[in-house]
C-alpha cells in the first residue's frame, strides 16, 4: 500500500515516492503558466509555494460491480490536474484555474456550503471542513490560495471529479498536515466528501487509482470502503496501449441510466433479503427468477445477472494479469463487453443514435481480434476501452479518428504514483 511521507525537505516530494521521479510535475513553462496563473489571480509570490499533481483514472475492469460489494480494476494514468497552492494568511479560501469557475469563500462560513454552490465550491469546503474536524488544519491560518490546469475537462469519463478531489486532498495534507495522511486516508477522505457535500453514492472505485497509483485490484465488500491491491502489470511491456476512444456525441442520452442501473439492482437485492447483489447468492436468485421477473420486469433481472458474470470476470481478470496472461485477458475483456451491452444495457437505446455501440462495433473490426474493446465503466455513454497492439495501433487509431473525429482515439500511459505533492 502506498503511503504519504511526511517532513520532505524543499523540492522534495511529499507522497512517499521516489525523489528524482517527477512524473508528470510541472517543471520550466508548465511551472511558469502555474504560477502565472497564480499571481494574475491572486497576486505576486509572498509565501511558499506548493505544487500539487493529482492523475487521470481509468476502470480496466468491473462495470457497475462497486456499488454492489463486488470487485474491480482500475488504474492511474497520465492525463493530470496540476495545481499550485499556498496559504494567504487571510482567512480567505480562493480558487482559480483554466477550465474551472472562480471562487471565493470565507474559511467561517463552511457550515453553511451544504447546497446552492457549484460542485468545485462545494466540494473545496467539504475538504476544508473535513479537515477542520480531524484537527489538521491551523484554526489561525485557514486561508489559501490555488490555482489549477487541466489535462482534459472534467467529467470526460477519464479525468473525473476524483482527479479534482484528490489535488485537494493532498494539497491541504502537505500544506496543513505535513504530509501525514497515507493515500488511502486521502481517497476516504475525498469519497466522503463526495458523498455529503456532492450527493455521490458509489464506492470508492474512483478515489483509490487516484490516490495510489499504479493499477489496482479493488474490493468493495466492506460497504464502507474498499480494499485496494496493487498489480505489477505493464501493458506497454506486454506490447499494448490502453486506449479510450470519444464516439458518445453527447446529445442522446439515456435519462438518469446509471442511476437506474443502481436502483434496479438494489430492488431486487432487497427482495433477496439483502442491500446489495453482493451479499446475496447467484444460486438463490436464479431460483427466485419468476418472482423477479413479476416483480422487477426483464431488464432488472438482466442486470442482476450481469453483476454476478462481471464479478467473476473481474477475479479472472485480476488472474490473468498476475500471471501475465494477456491473451486470458483480453478474451474477458470481449466477454465484459457482451455483457454490458446484451445484459446491463447502461447505453441509450435510441433508434437513430446507438454511438457507444456502433463504436464497440468499428473497434472490434478494426482490432480483428488482435485486441480487444469494451465500454468504459467511467464514461459508460461517451466512450469505449480498448487494448490495443503496437503492431495495429496506427491504423486502428486512423480509423477510430476516421469515424468520430481527429483526437478520438488516445493511448494513455499507465503511472506508479498517485496524488503527489512537492515544494518549491
Amino acid at each position: 500500500m502506498a503511503t504519504v511521507g511526511a517532513g520532505r525537505d524543499a523540492g522534495q516530494n511529499l507522497c512517499g515516492c521516489c525523489d528524482d521521479a517527477v512524473g508528470g510535475l510541472p517543471t520550466g513553462s508548465d511551472l511558469d503558466l502555474l504560477r502565472e496563473g497564480l499571481y494574475g489571480c491572486f497576486g505576486g509570490a509572498f509565501a511558499r509555494e506548493l505544487v500539487v499533481l493529482s492523475p487521470g483514472s481509468i476502470v480496466l475492469a468491473g462495470n457497475h460491480t462497486d456499488h454492489q460489494g463486488g470487485h474491480a480494476v482500475a488504474c492511474a494514468v497520465g492525463s493530470y490536474a496540476r495545481g499550485i497552492f499556498r496559504a494567504n494568511g487571510e482567512g480567505r479560501i480562493r480558487v482559480g484555474g483554466r477550465g474551472l469557475p472562480a471562487i471565493q469563500l470565507d474559511s467561517a462560513d463552511l457550515d453553511a456550503r451544504d447546497g446552492g454552490l457549484d460542485d468545485l465550491s462545494a466540494m473545496v469546503c467539504g475538504m476544508v471542513a473535513l479537515f477542520l474536524q480531524r484537527g489538521l488544519a491551523p484554526g489561525d491560518a485557514l486561508g489559501f490560495d490555488a490555482y489549477l490546469a487541466l489535462d482534459e475537462p472534467v467529467g470526460s469519463g477519464l479525468l473525473g471529479e476524483s482527479a479534482l478531489e484528490l489535488a485537494f486532498a493532498q494539497g491541504l495534507n502537505s500544506l496543513w498536515a505535513g504530509g501525514t495522511l497515507s493515500g488511502e486516508e486521502l481517497a476516504l477522505a475525498a469519497l466522503r466528501v463526495a458523498r455529503e457535500r456532492l450527493g455521490g453514492s458509489s464506492a470508492p472505485m474512483w478515489q483509490l487509482p487516484v490516490a495510489l497509483g499504479g493499477i489496482q485490484h479493488l474490493s468493495f465488500a466492506d460497504s464502507g470502503g474498499a480494499v485496494a491491491e496493487r498489480i505489477d502489470f505493464d501493458f506497454a511491456q506486454e506490447g499494448y496501449n490502453v486506449c479510450l476512444v470519444e464516439v458518445g456525441d453527447g446529445r442522446v442520452t439515456e435519462p438518469a441510466s446509471c442511476s437506474s442501473i443502481l436502483q434496479e439492482m438494489q430492488a431486487v437485492a432487497g427482495a433477496l433479503g439483502a442491500e446489495r447483489l453482493g451479499d446475496v447468492r447467484e444460486v438463490d436468485f436464479m431460483m427466485d427468477l419468476p418472482v423477479i421477473r413479476d416483480q422487477f420486469g426483464d431488464r432488472a433481472a438482466l442486470r442482476a445477472i450481469h453483476f454476478w458474470r462481471e464479478d467473476r470476470m473481474v477475479e479472472h481478470r485480476v488472474r490473468a494479469l498476475k500471471a501475465k496472461d494477456m491473451h486470458a485477458f483480453l478474451e474477458l475483456t470481449r466477454a465484459s463487453g457482451a455483457s454490458t451491452a446484451m445484459y446491463l444495457q447502461g447505453t441509450p437505446r435510441v433508434a437513430r443514435s446507438q454511438a457507444i455501440m456502433l463504436g464497440l462495433a468499428v473497434a472490434d473490426e478494426n482490432l480483428r481480434h488482435e485486441g480487444a474493446a469494451s465500454i468504459h465503466g467511467g464514461s459508460p455513454e461517451r466512450a469505449i476501452l480498448a487494448f490495443v497492439p503496437d503492431s495495429v495501433y496506427e491504423l486502428f487509431s486512423q480509423g477510430m479518428n476516421a469515424i468520430y473525429g481527429e483526437g478520438a482515439c488516445r493511448a494513455y500511459e499507465v503511472v506508479d504514483e498517485g496524488a503527489s505533492a512537492w515544494w518549491l
